[in-house]
């Protein structure tokens, strides 16, 4: 995906109302998203659908890798001391540490 550039591919919720067609079509065309603000906050990003698949695309397939990583360590400590399921835990823990309180 190419950069957003900051100055063309930010546009107020009023504006991209006023011409909706026309920004879409630079969206298709630019190949870039834009990114929709709201009293100067990013709200919504518009892309094209196959900007769209290919990112949902990368997103599984790092679920995946993930997945298969789970496995091998899961795998590597079964063979030692631990359970499958000890095993398991222990790395999803490890994977995904507890989030701080004040968050």
């Amino acid at each position: 995906m190419p950069d957003i550039n900051i100055v063309e591919d930010m546009i107020s919720v009023t504006k991209l109302r006023s011409n909706f067609n026309k920004e879409v079509a630079r969206v298709k065309g630019a190949k870039r998203p834009l990114v929709v603000l709201a009293d100067s906050e990013a709200v919504a990003v518009i892309l094209s659908p196959k900007e769209y698949q290919r990112l949902s695309e990368l997103a599984q397939a790092a679920e995946r890798a993930e997945t298969k990583e789970l496995i091998r360590i899961a795998a590597e400590r079964a063979k030692d001391v631990m359970s499958l399921e000890e095993c398991i835990d222990s790395v999803y823990q490890e994977l995904n540490p507890p989030r701080p309180a004040n968050l």
